[in-house]
């Protein structure tokens, strides 16, 4: 199975530094297997509502009936991203908008990957864990002193991320926009207003 550092094979430049920022402290986002949605920003799937195995019979006995029922359900893939506010004097005594947002990236995606990676291991894996009844408690209450582990079997159907085909094939994962048609406006942020420009520097399939 592929991972997203395996999508840097059809990525530009640009977009495969931007893969390997986002895995480069979080070992559970570089081994998540992906694979691409069956219909662009949606996926259908096959969900297993039932089995019927073989089973042991005698010499000339007849065999039972195999099979295996499913049901397909849809799923939308969903997004990370943001707003960056970028004020004119700033920027310009940065070299412009450009690499004002350039300087501004790595950090941004950097910590959108620490803050993307905890989400997915204590809202998506250990929660799992707990709400099937799969958790065992250690019995420690020290705050802040505790810790976790989960082992998580990746399948084709429920443990793998999904990203947009049609958007890799053309040479991105990431979806960087300026707002406004790119022109400058009166921004407020912070409490403050400013002449400037609004970027949205990640935009992330999932």
């Amino acid at each position: 199975m592929s991972t997203i550092k395996d999508l840097n094979v059809k990525l530009a430049k640009t977009q495969q530094n931007m893969v390997n920022t986002l895995v480069e402290e979080n070992p559970i986002l570089d081994s998540i297997p992906v694979k691409p949605a069956t219909h662009g920003i949606y996926n259908v799937y096959s969900k297993v509502t039932d089995i019927e195995g073989m089973d042991e019979v005698d010499y000339d006995d007849e065999l039972p009936v195999v099979g295996i029922s499913f049901a397909l359900d849809q799923t939308r893939l969903g997004k990370i991203g943001g707003k960056l506010h970028m004020p004119q004097d700033a920027a310009m005594n940065m070299g412009g908008y450009d690499a004002y947002a350039a300087d501004r990236f790595p950090s941004i995606i950097k910590k959108s990957g620490n803050d993307f990676e905890y989400r997915v291991y204590y809202k998506g894996f250990l929660a799992a864990a707990l709400q099937n009844g799969k958790a065992v408690g250690c019995g420690g209450t020290t705050p802040n002193k505790q810790y976790s582990l989960v082992a998580v079997t990746y399948n084709q159907d429920t443990t793998i991320g999904l990203y947009n085909p049609n958007a890799v094939n053309a040479g991105k994962l990431f979806d960087n926009k300026m707002l406004n048609g790119g022109n400058e406006y009166e921004i407020e942020y912070a409490g403050k207003k400013f002449i400037g420009k609004v970027g949205q520097p990640l935009i992330f399939r999932k």
